[in-house]
């Protein structure tokens, strides 16, 4: 499994109006990997993937207050073809 989990913030849902759905994913995941799941999984049509990774930030953790960093993670943006959608990122307001 490549994809750990979608990416839902304020950000990342207003570009789903622009069929740009965002993933956090294994480091070590290359963009063809990152298409052909998703491409089988939700059965959509991947155009491109740009992929970034997170900031390592120093985190101070135990007792003695080592510094030691955050654990590396890997974001793709997944743009796909017009008119195609992830139900994942389908969000209903309350009401």
């Amino acid at each position: 499994m490549i994809l750990l989990k979608p990416i839902i913030t304020e950000k990342s849902h207003q570009a789903t109006s622009r069929g740009v759905f965002t993933f956090a994913v294994l480091p070590l995941a290359s963009k063809s990997q990152i298409r052909q799941e998703v491409e089988t999984l939700f059965k959509v049509n991947v155009l491109k993937i740009p992929t970034r990774r997170a900031h390592l930030t120093p985190k101070k953790t135990g007792s003695r207050r080592l510094e030691g960093t955050a654990k590396v993670g890997k974001y793709a943006r997944v743009q796909l073809k017009a008119g195609q959608t992830i139900s994942l990122f389908d969000l209903k307001e309350k009401a």
